[in-house]
């Protein structure tokens, strides 16, 4: 006789269509808001509910009531934004009631994608970016990138790119 140890390994085999450096996260949302990349970004879901997918797919979205809904991934700090990086999401508006529906908002002011409600006059139902400290102008380092307008009741891709000095939103 005598001991046998074996170790097991959980290899995560990522598509093709994600880079294969500088990932900092993958969230496919199947079923939950689980970090695929392997780095353990798990989402920890705040009242928001899993929904249908823009292909159809149960559960593979998530709802969220535009007051107090969230997903919060802890790990991504401040200076995950001051050097290049893109954020891309499919997103779904069903209205703009509400003058800051948010995207991606980051702690502390360091990121916001959001969409542009009533207060933001002739600017409405866009999506756009602010970068620095939302409610200090003097401290924020990209202000007001502002997209086409957004059709509500449709899916529309969101990507948006920082290279440089060089921010785009798509």
């Amino acid at each position: 006789g005598g001991l046998y140890f074996e170790k097991i390994f959980t290899i995560k085999v990522l598509p093709a269509y994600l880079p294969s450096t500088g990932l900092v996260g993958w969230w496919p949302f199947n079923g939950n808001a689980k970090d695929e990349s392997g780095y353990g970004r798990d989402g920890l879901v705040n009242e928001a509910v899993l929904t249908t997918d823009r292909t159809g797919a149960s559960a593979k979205a998530y709802a969220f009531d535009g007051v107090n809904d969230n997903i919060l991934v802890n790990g991504i700090t401040q200076t995950s934004f001051e050097v290049d990086y893109a954020v891309s999401a499919w997103v779904l508006f069903n209205n703009f009631n509400n003058d800051y529906p948010s995207i991606v908002e980051g702690q502390n002011g360091t990121i916001y994608i959001l969409g542009s409600g009533p207060a933001y006059g002739s600017n409405s139902n866009k999506i756009l970016m602010l970068q620095g400290i939302y409610n200090n102008p003097s401290q924020r380092r990209v202000d007001n990138i502002i997209s086409n307008v957004i059709t509500t009741g449709e899916f529309h891709h969101v990507l948006l790119t920082k290279t440089g000095v060089t921010v785009d939103l798509y």
